[in-house]
This record gives structure tokens, C-alpha cells and sequence, in this order.
């Protein structure tokens, strides 16, 4: 009721989540995350903490149609989530295949492509703004989600290497498959596909499940941080060391005059409740796989 009183928009679909998944924790790190947000010029979490009458004044902070994270209300955000929609399937497509959260998938899009609203300004202006269509990387970081050259082949070498503390198991060693001899130029087409952006969503769902493996392994459980998840797939595979008290970072990002971390951008859109109904919270948002589950289904 206090969250619906600023933020409507956002207590919509943290009751949309309750109704439908019952599912009170994620409910309640949605309006934690709202509070994190609003901290400085609204503390939700005193409000919350009242036993008392509730007055309606006028804040006059917030206006009822916009989402608490300022970077959402953009209108190159409502442009770039047309792009991400038609997608879907795609994403939906390797998250199957995977055992992985498709939102997870879409998260560290979001997080790749959003650089496109300020530092390539004539590249939005171009191709995403009319167009619909994501931004390709083709010069350090490949494909719509900015897979550098040398992390695919790490996740490749991760899938077969049984001792390394990235390997998900037997059923993930042949996943990734090549068709011709020259292996390098076959990637790198794969991942710059203008027309088919599936190979990117598959290397970015592993790399977000070879992570979170690796701290499995290592006895911390990443499997509901999101916003570690997006800040370990932005930072790479060297700099992820397993500890028990990570914290949010990664490339810095600047959305109109306000600067984001990587991982901050993740955080926000997973608990924001945008694209809800394309890519819905689910129960367990990893399910590793296994040839004798696979061969029993």
C-alpha cells in the first residue's frame, strides 16, 4: 500500500509476482531494491516500519507513471525493449537448452546494449532507434551481448575440462559444436550474426552458469544474486574468486547524467519487474542438466 503510493507502476507487479508464484522472498527483494533506489529522497523502509495512520502527502518526488529506476522512464529504454522482445524466442531458445533463467539471459543484454544510450549515441540513433534492432559488437566484444574472443574460448575449454571448477558436467560438453575445420572464423560468424543472435545468448548463458558453478563448488551459493551473476559475466572468468561477501561493480556506465555499474544495471532491471511477462521470475533459475535425466524425459 506505501509502495503503491510512489511507485505504482512497481507495486503492480510485486503483487502480479505474489499472485502468481506466491513467492514472498522475491517479493520482498523487489521493494528492497525499490527501497535501496529511493534511500536518499524517500526512505520507503521508515514508512514501511510505521504503526500508524497513513498520511496521502504530496511528495511531489515522483510522477505515478514511472518506474523507481530513473533509467527505465527513458524513452530509449521503451525503444530498446522492443529490440529485446524480438528476441525472445531466441533467448528462450538457449535458456532451454542451458537449464538457465531466460531473464538472467536478458538481464546482461540489457547490460551490453545500454552503453548504446550515451557512449554510442549515432549507433542508437541509426540502427536501434528506428530500427528496433540490437547493436552488433564487432571490434573487441562480439555479438549482442559482447563476447570477448578469448572468454568463448574459455567457455569452450571450461565444457570439456572435467577438472576445471567451471565444468557443468558431461551433458554440456558437446553443446557448443562446430561444422567446419576452421574453428575461429566459424565462431566469430556465429557470434556477429546480424540475422540470428542465438549464439550469443548461448555463451552468455554459460558463462553466467559456469560462474555461478564455480562458487557453488567453492561452497557459496550465487544462484539468487542476480546482480553478482551480472557483475562475475561482466568482469570474466579471471577476476571471479570465489568469497563469501561479493559486492556489485563491473564497467561503468553512464545513462544521461547518472553513472551505473554493470552489475547495478542487472540488479535493477531483475528486481524492477520490467518485461515480466516475457521473461517471468521462475522457482529454481538454475536447473544443471544431465544426460540421465535427459535419456529418463
Amino acid at each position: 500500500m506505501i509502495l503503491e503510493r510512489y511507485f505504482p507502476k512497481n507495486a503492480k507487479v510485486i503483487l502480479q509476482v505474489l499472485e502468481k508464484n506466491g513467492d514472498f522472498e522475491l517479493a520482498n527483494k523487489m521493494i528492497q531494491a525499490v527501497n535501496i533506489k529511493t534511500i536518499d529522497s524517500l526512505n520507503l523502509e521508515k514508512e514501511f516500519n510505521k504503526n500508524k495512520e497513513l498520511f496521502y502527502d504530496d511528495y511531489g518526488l515522483y510522477s505515478s507513471r514511472n518506474n523507481a529506476f530513473e533509467w527505465l522512464n527513458r524513452e530509449e529504454w521503451n525503444i530498446l525493449k522492443q529490440a529485446i522482445v524480438k528476441d525472445k524466442h531466441l533467448i528462450d531458445s538457449a535458456a532451454n537448452i542451458l537449464g538457465i533463467e531466460p531473464r538472467l539471459i536478458a538481464m546482461v543484454l540489457i547490460g551490453e546494449q545500454i552503453r548504446l544510450f550515451n557512449s554510442e549515441r549515432e549507433i542508437f540513433k541509426r540502427a536501434l532507434m528506428p530500427l528496433k534492432i540490437l547493436s552488433v559488437g564487432n571490434m573487441i566484444s562480439f555479438g549482442v551481448t559482447g563476447i570477448k574472443e578469448f572468454t568463448a574460448k574459455e567457455v569452450e575449454n571450461n565444457l570439456k575440462n572435467t577438472d576445471s571448477p567451471f565444468y557443468l558436467g558431461k551433458y554440456y560438453e558437446n553443446i557448443i559444436q562446430f561444422k567446419t575445420a576452421n574453428i575461429d572464423e566459424e565462431r566469430m560468424a556465429n557470434l556477429v550474426n546480424y540475422k540470428n543472435h542465438f549464439h550469443s545468448y548461448l555463451y552468455a548463458g554459460l558463462i553466467i552458469m559456469q560462474i555461478r558453478e564455480q562458487w557453488r563448488k567453492a561452497g557459496y551459493d550465487i544462484s539468487n544474486r542476480p546482480e553478482i551473476l551480472a557483475t562475475l559475466f561482466n568482469v570474466g572468468f579471471r577476476v571471479s574468486k570465489p568469497k563469501p561477501n561479493p559486492i556489485v561493480g563491473g564497467s561503468r556506465i553512464k545513462v544521461g547524467d547518472k553513472e551505473y555499474t554493470f552489475g547495478g544495471i542487472g540488479f535493477e532491471f531483475y528486481y524492477s519487474g520490467e518485461l515480466i511477462e516475457e521473461f517471468p521470475y521462475t522457482k529454481e533459475k538454475f536447473k544443471i542438466k544431465t544426460i540421465e535425466n535427459i535419456l529418463s524425459n
